[in-house]
């Protein structure tokens, strides 16, 4: 299959869902044109977040037993409309997440059966604090800009994976 990358962190990406049958693919229609115009993608949250520790500014612990399984965030989510506490799914549990979350990236609300679900990337209150910075980020969390030769792998990928005229999408 064909790949274009992310001009952002490099991410290789199937061009199917992304030029030709745009939106059916791992992004929707928008998520594509956001992509081709070089904002960036969704491992990447769209230029925000260092791709090796999503944001958390931790380096992964590779034999972690904690809920987080290492990375040092979870996935909590609660019912809009609601005054309940977050939760985190832990395996076949469903768990209460202990006090305020520091909420790295907040996803756009999603449909769950007939209610809206709000979901966020958090910190993992368990083993965050204690963890190491992220060699690629220096503790930062930020994205780091590509190296000039990735840049411009990722540019020829979208030159030479797409039927349209790509030069509406390399205005920078």
């Amino acid at each position: 299959m064909a790949v274009i990358y992310c001009r952002k962190c490099g991410e290789p990406w199937d061009c199917y869902g992304i030029t030709y049958s745009r939106g059916e693919g791992n992004m929707t229609a928008a998520d594509a044109v956001r992509f081709l115009k070089g904002e960036g993608c969704p491992s990447c949250h769209w230029g925000r977040h260092c791709i090796q520790c999503t944001g958390t500014c931790k380096k992964k612990d590779e034999i972690s037993k904690c809920a987080c399984h290492g990375n040092h965030y979870l996935i909590i989510h609660k019912l809009a409309g609601k005054a309940g506490p977050w939760q985190y799914d832990h395996g076949q549990n469903v768990c209460t997440f202990p006090g305020k979350p520091k909420i790295i990236f907040q996803y756009p609300d999603s449909e769950s059966g007939d209610s809206k679900l709000h979901e966020a990337l958090a910190l993992c209150p368990y083993c965050a604090d204690a963890a190491c910075d992220c060699m690629v980020c220096s503790g930062t969390g930020k994205l780091q800009h590509l190296e000039a030769s990735r840049l411009d792998a990722a540019l020829w990928s979208l030159v030479e994976e797409s039927d349209e005229d790509v030069t509406l999408y390399l205005n920078p």
